[in-house]
């Protein structure tokens, strides 16, 4: 038989000891009554994620090496992550993806720059 939270109305399952969307403390007594506890400094309807539900900030090896392949992806996939809280692999995949594309545009200047100097094949014949 679960109980709802006084404080914001979400179902608390039995052997409980807080609220696990709100963060209230509850205290189940003998009886099978649910009394709450004093109020910690939590927002209420607060999202409180569980130790099994935290997400990691890894940087995955494959999306790096697609944000060397193709930068846009990259700089897509650096975005997303940084509005998403991941703000490690945002970074790094942002990072990766805006070095590649710089030195790519560095070496098209670089080898229209060589072009000039080439002599016209043309001419010679």
């Amino acid at each position: 038989m679960s109980q709802k939270c006084s404080s914001c109305g979400a179902e608390i399952e039995p052997g409980m000891t807080q609220c696990s969307y709100c963060g209230q403390p509850v205290e189940n007594t003998a009886s099978g009554n649910i009394q709450y506890g004093q109020t910690q400094n939590v927002t209420p309807n607060a999202y409180v994620p569980n130790a099994n539900q935290a997400e990691e900030d890894k940087v995955s090896v494959g999306l790096v090496i697609v944000s060397v392949l193709i930068p846009l992806v990259g700089i897509i996939v650096g975005i997303v992550n940084m509005s998403k809280g991941k703000k490690k692999s945002g970074k790094v995949y942002l990072i990766v993806a805006i070095a590649v594309w710089a030195a790519s545009f560095l070496l098209q200047i670089l080898a229209g720059g060589m072009l000039a100097f080439m002599p016209d094949t043309a001419s010679l014949i």
